[in-house]
């Protein structure tokens, strides 16, 4: 069955698949020149921080992701936001519209149209590139980025809350297993005193193999902390 779209429908959707298409580009670029002249990294925390970047294009190599989804359901979670968007704003103009006494269609439309692209480029963004709790392993202080997220897995576009805690105060770099309800939690902690700054949360489900394996990665972040801060 062939789907027969109208003028302006089509219109809107090209204008997203352009401004989408031209974002994703602009960002690989953008990340991988970051990537180009950025010195050589030689030591183990790069190596073991790779691990822990749910697949977000973060040309920062010393930035973890604390927990985070798969891209695929960031994607399609940004494709139904998207679309939530769009038919928002239109039903927005759309009832203004039949108020105010202007075209309510026309208005809902344009409305639609622009939102698409606007709110289409952001989620898409936040999808690919900004987790909604992220560390930096600075060189003097570990600073947590926290942001507020729709769904709970996309950022909203506005700055997150820091919280920094410097590296002459962190004690020790802990590795935590906790049983929960939907498996094994593994845990790697920043632990200052009474404070704890958690970098790492990993929930391991299915056979003991793929624990093992999580609870292996966790521990390795942590091993690695632990002689950095040390040093």
């Amino acid at each position: 069955m062939k789907v027969d779209l109208g003028d302006t429908t089509a219109d809107a959707i090209r204008f997203l698949l352009l401004g989408t298409g031209t974002l994703v580009v602009l960002r690989l670029a953008y990340a991988g020149i970051e990537l180009l002249v950025a010195p050589p990294l030689t030591a183990d925390l790069p190596a073991a921080i790779a691990t822990f970047r749910s697949g977000y294009l973060i040309s920062d190599p010393m930035t973890v992701v604390v927990g985070g989804s798969g891209i695929g359901e960031r994607l399609a979670y940004s494709a139904v936001l998207t679309a939530g968007c769009a038919l928002a704003a239109a039903a927005v103009v759309g009832g203004l519209g039949k108020l105010l006494g202007f075209s309510a269609v026309r208005g809902a439309v344009a409305a639609a149209r622009v939102t698409l692209f606007v709110s289409g480029a952001w989620w898409l963004y936040a999808a690919m590139s900004l987790p909604p709790c992220s560390v930096v392993i600075a060189p003097k202080e570990f600073v947590r980025t926290d942001r507020a997220a729709a769904l709970g897995v996309l950022p909203l576009p506005w700055p997150g809350a820091d919280t920094r805690l410097p590296r002459a105060a962190i004690d020790r770099i802990e590795h935590r297993s906790m049983e929960s309800g939907a498996g094994w939690t593994e845990v790697a902690e920043a632990v200052s005193g009474a404070q704890r700054m958690e970098l790492a949360a990993v929930t391991a489900q299915g056979s003991a193999t793929q624990r093992a394996a999580e609870q292996a990665r966790v521990a390795r972040l942590a091993q690695v902390l632990n002689s950095l801060i040390k040093k």
